[in-house]
C-alpha cells in the first residue's frame, strides 16, 4: 500500500472539483497526482465503504479525467469542497475515502 495522497491535492495546485465535474462525475486529475495512476486509458478499480466500483480513466486530456461509475458517483455525492483521499492497494485498484 503507498502513502495516501489528495484529489485536488493539499498543496492548492490542482484545480478544484466543480459543478461541471459533479454533473459528469468525473474527478480531474491534475500534474501532482498523475504519477499515482496508469499512462494509458484503462479501467480503474475503487474502494469505497467495502464495496469495489469500476471506473475509467482518460489520460489525452491536460489533466487525465477519472469517470466515475455511476453508483460510485451517487455514493460520494461530491461537492466542490470536496477533497478526497486514495491509496494504492494494487495494479490500477485504490481505495477510496471522503
Amino acid at each position: 500500500m503507498t502513502q495516501p495522497f489528495y484529489i485536488p491535492d493539499t498543496e492548492g495546485k490542482d484545480n478544484h472539483i466543480t459543478r461541471i465535474d459533479r454533473e459528469k462525475g468525473q474527478l480531474r486529475v491534475g500534474e501532482s497526482n498523475k504519477k499515482h495512476f496508469p499512462h494509458e486509458d484503462c479501467e480503474l478499480t475503487f474502494i469505497f465503504d467495502n464495496i469495489e466500483y469500476t471506473c475509467y480513466l482518460k489520460t489525452k486530456f491536460k489533466s487525465h479525467i477519472i469517470k466515475l461509475n455511476q453508483d460510485l458517483k451517487n455514493k460520494i455525492n461530491l461537492k466542490p469542497i470536496d477533497q478526497l483521499v486514495f491509496q494504492k492497494v494494487g495494479d490500477k485498484k485504490y481505495l477510496l475515502s471522503k
